[in-house]
Order: structure tokens, then sequence, then C-alpha cells
């Protein structure tokens, strides 16, 4: 994924509708180096901000980043569309580039300081959505353990505090522990080129 500091040419990306994550309403999805004929500036789909969304892509466009993807710094910014949802870009949650005849994209979760977009974060957030959160889930987090992924296979695991991932619950691991622990998760999302995502998940102390 293009950030302030690095962009490049970008592949498609794409979540299952099935799979256990949803998108979260802070993602603002920037498409970079678009055609001027690209259907995302077709006014019958209105799928640009033109409002803040003109700051957005004036700031990202003064990144020396953006070299990277064939345009100059501070390039017009009419090849530029930012908008709040991938809803009705695609089937599910999904940015087709090709279609879209647009060479890379990013997102931003949030601004930070607004005017410079070198501290900006850049990634996909995401969260579990509600057939996810089932009894197992729930067990685990009444552990003290945090709900994810482990294996190839994508299974169920408890991850407790102490590094173990246990496959229900993290009752037996205490004794590692000090002082009352409230988890708190912090989800960050990782986009390679290929709209592979990897979920990096940790607690918060």
């Amino acid at each position: 994924m293009s950030t302030c500091s690095s962009m490049q040419n970008s592949g498609s990306f794409s979540l299952d509708r099935a799979s256990p994550f949803t998108l979260t309403g802070a993602n603002i999805f920037v498409l970079l180096g678009c055609s001027t004929t690209s259907p995302v500036f077709d006014p019958s789909e209105d799928l640009c901000d033109t409002g803040s969304g003109t700051r957005v892509c004036s700031g990202l466009y003064s990144c020396k980043g953006i070299t990277g993807i064939g345009l100059p710094q501070n390039a017009p910014t009419s090849t530029c569309c930012v908008y709040d949802s991938l809803m009705g870009v695609g089937s599910g949650y999904s940015l087709d580039l090709p279609k879209l005849q647009c060479s890379s994209y990013t997102s931003i979760y949030e601004f930070g300081d607004e005017g410079d977009p070198m501290k900006w974060k850049f990634g996909i957030s995401l969260q579990y959505n509600d057939s996810y959160y089932t009894p197992a889930c729930k067990d685990c987090e009444t552990s003290g353990g945090l709900c994810g992924f482990a294996g190839l296979d994508g299974s169920f695991s408890c991850i407790c505090r102490d590094g173990v991932n246990a496959t229900t619950n993290c009752f037996g691991h205490a004794y590692t522990w000090s002082g009352a622990w409230e988890p708190k998760i912090q989800t960050k999302t990782i986009i390679g080129g290929s709209g592979h995502y990897h979920m990096v998940t940790a607690p918060f102390l």
C-alpha cells in the first residue's frame, strides 16, 4: 500500500464478505494516478469526494513518494479520487484498479496532524464481524485473552498475555500476570501489493 514516503503501482484489493472481518468506518480510501476517463469520475456514479477529498489529494500529491507511481510532485489532483466506502465500487468490498483505470490506492484510517501527510496513519482498519463473536471468543475474553486466528487453516485461537495461543481460553496462564488487566484490542492491518492481508492484534496495557 502506498504511503506518503513510498508509493508504488499496486494490485487490486478485495475483502470477501464471508470473511470474519468487515471494514470499519474509519477508512478513507484514495485512488491515485487515475485516468481522466476512469469511471470513478462519472457524474452519475458520484464516487469521489470533491470537498474534503481535495485536501487529502493535494496532501498526498505533495509527497515525494508520488513519483513512484509516475506522477510529478504536486501533480494536478484531477487524477485523484477520495471516498469513504468501498460499497458500490464492486461486489463486496473490492477495488479493481485496472477496471477503475487507476495505478495505485491507499487508505488512511487516522489523520493525526491533518495538514502533514507524513503523520497520517496508512492502512485498512478492520473489525471482527458479529458472526465471529462466538461463545468461544467470549470465553476467551473472559479469561483475559484476545480472540484471533492461528495456523495455516486460520482456526480459532485464544491469544494469552504470556504469549501462549490456547485453543479455548487463558485460564491456567494467569500465573505470569500481575495486577488487574482489562484487554483493549488494537488491530492493525497491512495490505500487500497482492491484496493479501495480515492481521496483527496486540493488547494495550
